[in-house]
């Protein structure tokens, strides 16, 4: 088991959804694990006033079509000993313990993608995302 935290830099998701998580995943866990267990602890409780079509973390994060991250998502990750760890690029990679996540929204410069809906990520995350 290892323990890694996520905080989140948005006000807005931060007064819905609190703004930091420590949680103890599995060794193989990668960021999609970590996110989708933030979900799960949130058992459907996910309303956020300025992003009303967003319904889980996850949904709100990545795209499982493209199967990256949006556009709009800042995210950042260090380790303990303060060296960056790419979490964006990597999804899939193994997180190590006691690393910190910074997630925000709306931080790059880019233009906002749309979303996927929320049927259809529903049924691409089913098909074996985690």
């Amino acid at each position: 088991m290892k323990r890694v935290t996520l905080k989140i830099l948005d006000s807005s998701l931060k007064e819905a959804i609190g703004g930091e998580f420590t949680l103890f995943l599995h060794d193989k866990a990668n960021i999609l694990h970590l996110l989708k267990k933030i979900d799960a602890c949130r058992k459907g409780r996910f309303f956020i006033k300025n992003y009303p079509e967003y319904r889980t973390l996850l949904h709100m994060t990545w795209n499982p079509l493209q199967k990256r991250f949006y556009k709009q998502i800042a995210l950042s990750a260090y380790t303990e000993d303060r060296e960056f760890f790419e979490v964006r690029k990597n999804p899939e990679l193994a997180l190590p313990s006691s690393l910190t996540i910074f997630l925000g929204l709306g931080l790059c410069k880019s233009e906002a993608e749309e979303i996927v809906d929320f049927e259809t990520f529903k049924r691409e995350v089913a098909k074996g995302l985690l």
